[in-house]
């Protein structure tokens, strides 16, 4: 921000006579010419933005080389530092409430981690108790599988063991068959004779 322009000159070039009674906060002191260049030059200087440590450093220095800008220094000084301290403390509190907003976000986040971990924690008994239901209902299964195959293995060797007496009742039928052919054949054979 560039220092405002020298006031107390522009004051002595105004020429205007000085108050009886010297109000340091409208920029008037017992050397100081009230001006209204001044007075709205200061009132201006409250509506802008607060100045940075250097420029007002600036303003200062370029006050102090005239000795006629002491006073509004001192005015200066009277109408910005309270807004100075006025930001200070409203800072200072933004920071404050910052850190305690800080503080609360810490807080429901551990409360918010601390929840999932539980679901998570709940999540896992329950795809525990879900294999074990999984495995018990996969080890019946077996062992039904395990009974058919045995059902189906007695079956078959029940039914070979049937095949092989039929196929020994067929051996015999045909052995007698052959036998009461042979015997008839004889016997025509003895007939024929006689």
């Amino acid at each position: 921000m560039p220092p405002p322009p020298l006031l107390a000159q522009h004051c002595l070039s105004c020429q205007v006579a000085p108050s009886p009674r010297p109000s340091p906060a409208r920029g008037e002191g017992v050397n100081a010419i009230p001006c209204p260049v001044i007075l709205s030059e200061a009132k201006n200087l409250t509506r802008l933005p607060p100045p940075s440590v250097h420029d007002v450093a600036q303003v200062f220095t370029s006050m102090v080389k005239d000795p006629m800008s002491v006073d509004v220094k001192q005015a200066i000084q009277e109408l910005i530092v309270p807004d100075l301290r006025d930001i200070k403390s409203e800072v200072k509190g933004l920071q404050i409430e910052i850190k305690r907003l800080d503080e609360k976000i810490d807080v429901q986040g551990t409360k918010l981690d601390d929840k999932i971990s539980s679901l998570r924690n709940e999540i896992d008994a329950h795809n525990a108790k879900l294999d074990d239901k999984i495995s018990s209902l996969r080890n019946e299964i077996d062992a039904h599988n395990a009974k058919l195959d045995d059902k189906i293995s007695s079956l078959r060797n029940e039914m070979l063991s049937e095949f092989r007496r039929l196929d020994e009742r067929v051996d015999l039928t045909v052995h007698v068959r052959e036998r009461l052919m042979s015997l008839e054949t004889r016997m025509a054979a003895y007939e024929n004779r006689t």
